[in-house]
């Protein structure tokens, strides 16, 4: 893009039209070649005036010299009436040079190297035979032997660490598959008392009147919990093994379904299997989510299914008499998954087993629902719960995430009160930067996990991690105080994401006045303000800035909307800093305690 740019340094030479239309074409090229690395471009003339901006400025930029020799491009200085400036992310910047070089630091005292044709900068040799785009480094046959036997010797040393790094993990990995087992045993002898205490399979036989209402449900958790059930109903099958499989897009599928009615379906499905293992072999149930669906797949190797039973639950007219249990359980299951707008497909190979899938829509998840953690670079995890297990999980979970440039901390507790104690006596925390997932019941102590939330005072940063979501009281609770909970059986796959630190403009000008925006923009010099025209664009952007920037709003925006009544929100958003900008006379509002102040139109800068 910058080597075909004779028509630039012929810029001056066109008319007011012809300019015009060249500088919208640089402008969207220019936007179009706008990465994470580049922040943005900027021309200017030989008289430092700007003639096309894009983007944003930043500290750390490179100038090119864009040089005429009879109206084409050289690398001749003779004339060079424009100069491109590229305005570089520098976080992002440092953090690729450290990839290659982790001693990379930045230079506080360095000035600004001038690179030209002729001259050399660290091994960078720029001159007349070569394109100035590449590296040549000269190094003799001497030097490069004994590199390549330095190189060989490290990949020696790297071969025999990663080797004893392999044996330690299978060695863990055979003590934590132990661990599962042993906490899978577990919640199989809690569920077969529930089973027990419970049963309602019994219990719709008796009432084939009663009409099951349709209720949004956490499809992970029934799904595991059935499986707990079924496990404990088999346990007298030594090598049958029935095993649910989850992953990261397992978590967080709700769906509106009868609950009874799936725990039923999916008991006679895996009945099903096991009468065709005749209790010897492994059922795989495999939960997944595809764009709106929520798909659940049953998979077993036994006696194959035949074709005619296979037409017959397509046919959707075939009906349960003088059917076997096989054939009845799958136009059981058909039927309400039809009812809840799914489907039912059954298919068998002997080569592949036999395989059902069941797929049904997905609900929105409830808001007490916490469907992915984000976390934001230069944040301070805080873990409190009673459980190591929970603890190590955490670790391993977050460890993708404690890399150097996204500096990221964990802070572990098992008491609450050494938690408050904690936040109470380090004066200098961000409390923006702070995340806080806390466990809501501790045995040996008169307070839970809200308690700590409220104390904190810190609840948009908060989340409960526990496994008492389906308790009724609690969900209205936190509803209630707007704190979202992590079902503790599923923390191993709640998604996370990794955000950017948050942006703190000078201020930001939310007005539709054209005119406001040019006059601010003409006396703000090198201060970074954030222009909207448009309240929904800044409440898009809302969360990528810090909560202390400066926020002037104007009081009649586009559409009828009120700056004071729109401030509101943004106040409720966490955001403290907020002005009206308004012509009118601050006696002319009522009281707003959301508003810090109320001002005239003009830049804050200018008194």
């Amino acid at each position: 893009m910058l080597v075909n740019t004779s028509e630039i340094l012929n810029y001056h030479r066109f008319d007011n039209e012809k300019k015009l239309k060249l500088k919208q074409e640089l402008i969207y090229n220019y936007r179009q070649n706008q990465k994470n690395e580049i922040l943005g471009y900027k021309i200017i003339n030989n008289k430092n005036v700007e003639i096309i901006s894009t983007g944003k400025s930043s500290e750390l930029n490179v100038v090119i010299d864009l040089c005429d020799l009879y109206g084409k491009l050289s690398l001749e200085k003779i004339n060079c009436p424009l100069n491109i400036y590229v305005f570089i992310n520098e976080i992002i910047f440092l953090n690729k040079l450290k990839e290659i070089d982790s001693s990379i630091k930045k230079c506080f005292s360095c000035e600004a190297h001038e690179m030209q044709k002729g001259v050399r900068i660290n091994g960078l040799n720029l001159n007349e035979n070569y394109d100035i785009s590449k590296r040549y480094f000269l190094i003799n046959n001497h030097l490069l032997k004994i590199l390549c036997f330095i190189v060989a010797l490290i990949l020696l040393i790297l071969m025999f660490i990663l080797l004893a790094i392999n044996v330690i993990n299978k060695i863990i990995k055979y003590y934590v598959f132990s661990l599962c087992k042993a906490l899978q045993r577990i919640q199989d002898i809690v569920n077969n008392l529930i089973l027990k205490q419970h049963d309602w399979h019994n219990y719709y036989k008796k009432n084939e009147f009663f009409e099951e209402p349709l209720s949004v449900e956490f499809i992970s958790n029934l799904v595991d919990s059935l499986i707990s059930k079924k496990r404990a109903q088999y346990k007298k099958y030594c090598n049958l093994e029935i095993e649910l499989k989850l992953g990261l897009k397992s978590y967080g599928i709700f769906s509106k379904i009868q609950p009874r009615e799936f725990d039923l379906i999916f008991s006679n499905l895996i009945d099903n299997a096991v009468n065709s293992l005749n209790g010897h072999g492994k059922i795989f149930l495999i939960l997944n989510a595809k764009k709106n669906k929520s798909v659940i797949s049953i998979n077993y190797n036994g006696r194959k299914i035949p074709k005619k039973i296979i037409e017959k639950i397509k046919d959707s007219k075939a009906i349960y008499r003088n059917e076997s249990s096989l054939v009845k359980n799958f136009l059981h299951a058909k039927k309400h998954l039809e009812l809840w707008g799914g489907n039912l497909e059954v298919f068998s190979e002997s080569t592949k087993g036999n395989e059902a899938i069941l797929s049904f829509p997905k609900a929105i998840e409830p808001p007490w629902f916490v469907v992915k953690l984000k976390l934001f670079m230069n944040s301070t995890v805080i873990i409190i719960d009673e459980d190591d297990v929970i603890h190590n999980i955490w670790n391993d979970r977050l460890q993708d995430y404690l890399k150097p440039n996204y500096n990221i901390k964990i802070l572990h507790f098992s008491n609450p009160l050494r938690v408050l104690e904690w936040f109470k006596n380090e004066t200098d925390l961000d409390t923006e930067n702070l995340l806080f997932l806390c466990d809501y019941e501790f045995a040996d102590f008169n307070m839970n996990g809200l308690d700590v939330i409220l104390n904190l005072k810190l609840k948009k940063n908060s989340f409960l991690v526990t496994n008492r979501y389906e308790d009724i009281e609690l969900l209205d609770k936190c509803q209630s105080l707007f704190i979202r909970i992590i079902p503790k059986n599923f923390v191993y796959y709640v998604p996370l994401e990794i955000l950017p630190p948050k942006e703190k403009p000078f201020a930001i000008l939310i007005d539709d006045e054209l005119f406001i925006h040019s006059l601010w923009k003409a006396s703000a010099n090198d201060k970074d303000i954030r222009y909207y025209y448009c309240v929904d664009l800044f409440m898009y952007d809302a969360d990528n800035f810090d909560k202390n920037t400066p926020i002037y709003i104007d009081s009649q925006l586009r559409n009828g909307l009120r700056g004071e009544e729109i401030s509101k929100e943004i106040y409720e958003m966490g955001f403290k800093e907020i002005y009206l900008s308004t012509s009118y006379n601050s006696s002319f509002f009522p009281p707003m305690s959301w508003i810090k102040g109320i001002r005239g139109k003009e830049p804050p800068w200018i008194d």
